[in-house]
């Protein structure tokens, strides 16, 4: 199997496809040219949870739109002439392209990948690996998704120290090669390591601090850094969410090679699976509860410049976390001002409506048992467990 460049395409030599493949086929049957913007976001969360808001290449000619809809699927769509540089809900699609990371499908016993001209031989476990590190969320409170960042170091543990290492090291690799739209069409984040190693490895000394990520922080956060170690990334009850950080950084997504070197020179493998032990809803309940998450956010903001210094976007990215673990029928069918993330965002609709809607939302959920399969590694609800 190759994964290997040809002009501005990634040519995917796969083997049988999957039953992801199987939904997005009938996706790609529902989404056509001659669509408005507005009609392909109101099909798209019909298909399954993985959709996430449109991501826009506005500035290309012509302009192009992104979205995941698998766990290494996208939709692109081309659209017509944008004067402004925006798409607008009622422009049209001249164009539809569905681009998968990679799907391995049946055993293999050797594959190579081959980027920019380096042709790098792995094996089949490497590349389970390599794939379960690309299926893991970026590192943005948008669309993070905890339960996929569970499977990837639960996965990437039962694997082994070494076999971790190597993998991590290859996906790096792979995404810094890419440049430009060819890693943003498929999705080629080096940055989604950090999380990864994170969770997956901790200190064999005492007192020897992981290399953090070198994006921007608080006094209140530096406070109370033995409480918060990985923040952004915090994990409660063995469920992690990721916040908004204090702040903004520019420039290009930083290099985790130091880090992986750390974990592989000073760091042991996490020792026990990471297991969720309560429902997520209840989860996020405990994180803004909690004496450090008062301390940390809920003050008066110097600037009403940044949303971030209040904590009310992060109780709403949270939120929204705590439901995507869920994978419940979809929520955002319909116009914006009709979706779950307007009526949730204390910023659309004000921090009271806000919490008012969060909690008649929720009033079903509480009251239906919400248990982690470990075995599926996926919450089970109401009346899927009655068939267990």
């Amino acid at each position: 199997m190759h994964l290997r460049m040809k002009g501005t395409s990634i040519i995917l030599l796969l083997c049988c496809a999957s039953t992801v493949f199987a939904k997005i086929d009938l996706l790609s049957k529902a989404i056509h040219a001659g669509m408005s913007k507005e009609q392909v976001r109101q099909v798209l969360p019909k298909f399954n949870y993985f959709y996430r808001d449109h991501s826009y290449a506005q500035c290309s000619k012509p302009p192009l739109s992104w979205d995941q809809i698998g766990p290494m699927s996208y939709l692109i769509c081309t659209y017509g002439k944008a004067p402004d540089g925006n798409i607008k809900d009622q422009d049209i699609v001249t164009k539809v392209e569905i681009a998968h990371f990679t799907d391995i499908g049946t055993p293999v016993a050797n594959m190579q990948i081959e980027v920019r001209g380096l042709v790098t031989p792995v094996s089949k476990t490497l590349w389970e690996c390599i794939r379960l590190i690309h299926q893991s969320p970026e590192m943005n409170p948008i669309g993070f998704d905890p339960v996929a960042l569970i499977k990837t170091v639960n996965g990437l543990r039962k694997h082994g120290k070494t076999t971790a290492i190597q993998a991590l090291k290859l996906y790096r690799d792979l995404a810094m090669r890419y440049e430009g739209q060819d890693q943003w069409l498929y999705n080629l984040e080096q940055e989604r390591i950090y999380n990864i190693c994170y969770l997956l490895f901790y200190p064999a000394k005492s007192g020897v601090i992981m290399p953090r990520h070198p994006g921007p922080s608080s006094k209140e956060v530096e406070a109370n850094r033995d409480a918060w170690p990985m923040f952004p990334l915090v994990v409660v009850d063995g469920i992690p969410f990721y916040l908004a950080q204090c702040g903004f950084r520019s420039g290009p997504p930083s290099d985790p090679l130091k880090l992986i070197e750390f974990c592989d020179q000073n760091c042991s493998l996490r020792e026990y699976p990471l297991l969720p032990r309560t429902s997520p809803l209840v989860a996020v309940e405990n994180l803004y509860d909690s004496a450090l998450w008062r301390k940390v956010f809920l003050k008066t903001s110097p600037s009403s410049f940044s949303p971030f210094d209040d904590g009310n976007r992060n109780v709403q990215f949270v939120r929204e976390q705590a439901i995507r673990c869920l994978r419940l029928p979809e929520y955002r069918i319909g116009s914006f001002q009709e979706s779950f993330d307007y009526k949730i965002c204390p910023n659309c609709v004000g921090a009271h409506d806000a919490d008012k809607f969060w909690q008649e939302y929720t009033i079903p959920l509480h009251s239906m048992p919400i248990l982690w399969d470990e075995s599926k590694e996926e919450f089970i609800t109401g009346e899927s467990l009655k068939s267990k």
